[in-house]
């Protein structure tokens, strides 16, 4: 059986590297439809996801699951996508990378309760770009900076936005890097790492103790230079 969760006690029984993602959409909704669900599979809570503008978030508790049932249940929602810690059948595979949040110097910008709807326009197009959903987008991420309950850093080169990282799941100790976005013409140079850097100083400051990140092959090189090793795998899939 799914229901929806309506307090925060579903939380506070599942462990997860997601479970940031998964609390914020629940906290954070874009749409009547969106938030947090909990599966329950043979008297054991078996699943935590949650929905937010047509990605599913899922962790699974280590319980078996009813796959029938979620899969019917993702349809019903008209998921787009889906991550999960746990194998999609047809996903594809993200290295899961992890560290401790330490504090850096760097000249990359934090978004911040000062911050006006042109700085949040100038760091969209280049973490989001293919969202064409600006006004819906803005007043949720906006809010959850105003409530410290994302990050989000930029660098600038000559006034334009060339490279941004983003926290947008925070969750008692941890923490979910989930976009980190650098122009082509601009790569190599370390803009990158001083937005990275620039998110674990202010993670650090609030009391985030792990952030946690995933990653194709080809980039494990960049964030193990930031010091994040391998903790396991992600698994995102478009067909469940």
């Amino acid at each position: 059986m799914i229901s929806r969760v309506s307090d925060d006690e579903a939380f506070t029984k599942a462990s997860s590297p997601l479970l940031p993602l998964i609390y914020a959409d629940y906290r954070f909704p874009q749409s009547s439809g969106d938030g947090a669900f909990c599966q329950t599979y043979k008297g054991s809570k078996s699943l935590l996801f949650s929905l937010k503008n047509g990605c599913v978030v899922a962790a699974a508790t280590g319980a078996p699951l009813d796959l029938d049932e979620v899969k019917s249940f993702f349809e019903l929602l008209r998921a787009e996508s889906v991550i999960a810690d746990f194998p999609l059948p047809g996903g594809d595979t993200f290295f899961m990378l992890q560290r401790l949040t330490e504090h850096f110097e760097s000249e990359a910008v934090l978004l911040s309760s000062a911050s006006c709807r042109l700085d949040y326009e100038n760091v969209y197009s280049l973490l989001m770009p293919n969202g064409n959903n600006f006004t819906e987008w803005y007043p949720s991420f906006s809010a959850k900076i105003n409530k410290g309950c994302a990050a989000l850093a930029y660098r600038s080169v000559d006034g334009r936005v060339v490279s941004v990282a983003a926290v947008t799941g925070l969750y008692r100790d941890d923490a979910v890097i989930s976009g980190v976005a650098t122009l082509k013409s601009f790569r190599n140079r370390g803009y990158g790492a001083e937005c990275v850097k620039a998110l674990l100083s202010e993670l650090h400051s609030l009391g985030v103790k792990r952030v946690t990140l995933w990653c194709k092959k080809t980039n494990l090189i960049f964030y193990e230079k930031l010091g994040f090793t391998c903790a396991g795998e992600i698994y995102i899939g478009e067909d469940f």
